[in-house]
């Protein structure tokens, strides 16, 4: 959005945090503190929805995905990254909730108002595509990308997760990018 919203007709950012938006990098885009279950936006508005490391944070996604669905212009695009929730490091997350300790403050230096809880409820493939085709949405791709710079914060950690990422099979990589578009 940052490197591309000149080239927009109308850009739209959102986030919970007001201090995040405050701080933010790009201050020519619109920005709008809220929630994504209740989007501040009337129908049939965008093109183009994004969600960066957002999924694995919903409680109640489908209301989310409804959201995004009537926001989303006739032939618009849903496009997402997120945790696989197939994947080790994501399971150890789930098992020892590190994403809610105080880990990953000392691990990626994050502040508290940076840090939300993982719930983990829109982050496998069956589950994605029940929620969004409850509310409209038909898969147009989605892919598992690999990718060991979770742990790059660490040398021997990271050679590690370059050797799962090695042997992880393509359904249990650790991302998952899609794109949906509505009817």
């Amino acid at each position: 959005m940052e490197q591309l919203h000149e080239q927009a007709g109308f850009t739209s950012g959102l986030d919970p945090d007001n201090q995040s938006l405050r701080e933010h990098r790009e201050p020519s885009l619109a920005l709008v503190c809220g929630l994504a279950d209740a989007l501040p936006h009337a129908d049939d508005a965008f093109d183009v929805v994004c969600c960066s490391w957002v999924l694995e944070h919903l409680r109640k996604p489908g209301r989310v995905f409804c959201e995004v669905a009537r926001v989303l212009k006739k032939g618009g695009r849903f496009i997402f990254l997120t945790p696989n929730t197939r994947h080790p490091l994501i399971m150890l997350n789930r098992i020892l909730h590190w994403t809610e300790g105080r880990l990953v403050d000392r691990l990626y230096g994050r502040t508290e108002p940076d840090i939300f809880p993982a719930y983990y409820r829109a982050n496998a493939e069956r589950r994605i595509e029940r929620i969004a085709r409850a509310v409209g949405l038909t898969r147009v791709s989605l892919q598992y990308v690999g990718d060991p710079t979770y742990l790059a914060f660490n040398r021997v950690l990271f050679w590690l997760a370059c050797l799962v990422e090695d042997v992880t099979p393509r359904r249990m990589q650790v991302h998952l990018v899609g794109e949906y578009t509505v009817h």
